[in-house]
C-alpha cells in the first residue's frame, strides 16, 4: 500500500486531452450521420411525390384517345402547361369528356384544372372557359417541363430505300443502328395543325420534399427528378414512311 500513488498532474491532462479528442470525433460521427440519414429522407420523400404525381397525370394521358384520329393534345400547350382531354374515371360509369390542363405556378406549385366539354357531343369539343374542378397536385415543384413529339423523316431509310419515321425524343435509335438522332421536339405554344401531330409528350420534373417535420425544403441536395414519356396511339406506327404516309395521333 506504501508503493500505491495517484496520477500526476501530467498524466491527468493528457488523460483528459485524449478523452475530448474521442468525444469530438464520435459527435462528429453522429452529425454526419444524422444530416444524411436526413438528407436520405428528405430526398426517398421526394422521389415518392414525384413519382405518384407523374403516374397519376399519365394514367389521365392513357385515356386520352378517345376515339380514332381524335386530337388529344390540345393547341395551347406550352413547355410549362398540358393541355389535353380526355374520358377518364375510377368509377363505374365514365365521366363525359373532360379537358385537363396541368400547369406550374410561379410558387412551384403544379396544378391540375379540368374544364367541362360544352355545346358538342364529338370532336372537336368545346370546353368552358371556367375551370369545373381545380386541384393541387404537387408543391415544392423546382421545374416542370413537357415536350412534344410528331413523327418525322430521318436520313436512314430501310432495305426499300423508304425514309424511317422516328419521334425524335432523343431516347430512340434508328432501326439497326446505334444512332440516337438529337431531340427534336414541337415548337410551342402548339399550333393546331402541330398538336393534331403530337403523337407524343415527355414530362420531366425536379421536386423537393414535401416540408414534413425536420424536412429541408431548400437543400438542393434532396431534389429528385423524375422522367416519363407516353405515346398516343392505338396501335403502333411503322418505322418507315413507305409512300409518303403519316402517323398522327389515335391511329
Amino acid at each position: 500500500m506504501r508503493q500505491a500513488r495517484g496520477f500526476t498532474l501530467v498524466e491527468v491532462l493528457v488523460t483528459i486531452a485524449a478523452g475530448t479528442v474521442v468525444m469530438a470525433c464520435l459527435f462528429t460521427i453522429i452529425d454526419v450521420t444524422l444530416h444524411q440519414t436526413t438528407r436520405t429522407y428528405d430526398r426517398v420523400d421526394a422521389t415518392q411525390r414525384a413519382r405518384t404525381t407523374l403516374e397519376g397525370v399519365f394514367n389521365e394521358l392513357h385515356s386520352a384517345c378517345i376515339g380514332p384520329g381524335d386530337t388529344p393534345i390540345q393547341p395551347g400547350s406550352t413547355a410549362t402547361s398540358l393541355l389535353f382531354v380526355s374520358q377518364y374515371s375510377n368509377s363505374a360509369s365514365v365521366t363525359p369528356v373532360v379537358e385537363h390542363q396541368v400547369y406550374l405556378d410561379s410558387s412551384n406549385n403544379l396544378w391540375e384544372n379540368t374544364y367541362a366539354s360544352i355545346g358538342s357531343t364529338s370532336p372537336p369539343w368545346t370546353f368552358s372557359t371556367t375551370p369545373s374542378t381545380t386541384r393541387l397536385l404537387l408543391n415544392n415543384v423546382r421545374s416542370a417541363q413537357f415536350q412534344y413529339f410528331a413523327y418525322q423523316q430521318v436520313s436512314y431509310t430501310d432495305a426499300a430505300g423508304s425514309p424511317y419515321m422516328m419521334l425524335l425524343d432523343g431516347a430512340n435509335a434508328v432501326p439497326g443502328t446505334s444512332t440516337v438522332p438529337p431531340a427534336s421536339p414541337l415548337a410551342t405554344p402548339l399550333s393546331t395543325t402541330a398538336a393534331g401531330q403530337a403523337v407524343e409528350v415527355t414530362m420531366n420534373m425536379v421536386v423537393g420534399p414535401g416540408g414534413g417535420t425536420g424536412e429541408n425544403t431548400n437543400a438542393d441536395l434532396t431534389d429528385a427528378s423524375v422522367f416519363d414519356s407516353i405515346i398516343l396511339r392505338l396501335s403502333p406506327a411503322a418505322n418507315h414512311a413507305g409512300n409518303g404516309a403519316t402517323f398522327n395521333p389515335c391511329e
